[in-house]
């Protein structure tokens, strides 16, 4: 596998929810990476390396990986919650980057850290030239590739 930097077209939507408590699903505080979302996309682009097979080849697609912040603010539960039809390399990087995360700062509820459950899709993309989804409040699209960090 080839470390790619930027050059994975990732789009990271993002959304947390906390396990039902009481009755009550909305959090005081919800779970966040430790430095923020900010943070958090450098750490994915950092961390993902995209599969040199499926890269080749050119297969690409989204990876919806769904997980649990504890308590404590660890990762765990890591599932694919939607993955790419004969692409088991792409879901298994994937999950080895929610793995690899630092501690989360842990939600908050009725002023107790609490447990939440998160989904984050990465879209895998080999194409130099990107296609940009349109953006949400709630998801952040990367900047094109830096042509010198490609391989030959």
């Amino acid at each position: 596998m080839k470390k790619l930097v930027f050059f994975i077209t990732m789009l990271f939507s993002i959304s947390g929810f906390t396990q039902e408590i009481n009755g009550d699903s909305v959090p005081d505080k919800s779970a966040e990476f430790p430095g923020g979302e900010t943070a958090l996309y450098e750490f994915l682009n950092n961390t993902i390396k995209y599969p040199e097979y499926e890269f080749q080849q050119r297969i690409g697609g989204k990876v919806y990986v769904y997980f649990i912040i504890d308590e404590s603010g660890k990762t765990k539960d890591i599932k694919i919650a939607k993955g790419i039809k004969d692409a088991p390399a792409l879901e298994d990087e994937a999950i080895r980057v929610i793995k690899a995360m630092p501690y989360w700062i842990p939600g908050i509820h009725n002023g107790k850290p609490t447990a939440m459950q998160f989904t984050i899709p990465i879209l895998f993309n080999t194409r130099r030239q990107t296609e940009l989804a349109p953006a949400t409040k709630s998801s952040i699209i990367l900047p094109p590739p830096n042509p010198k960090l490609l391989p030959k």
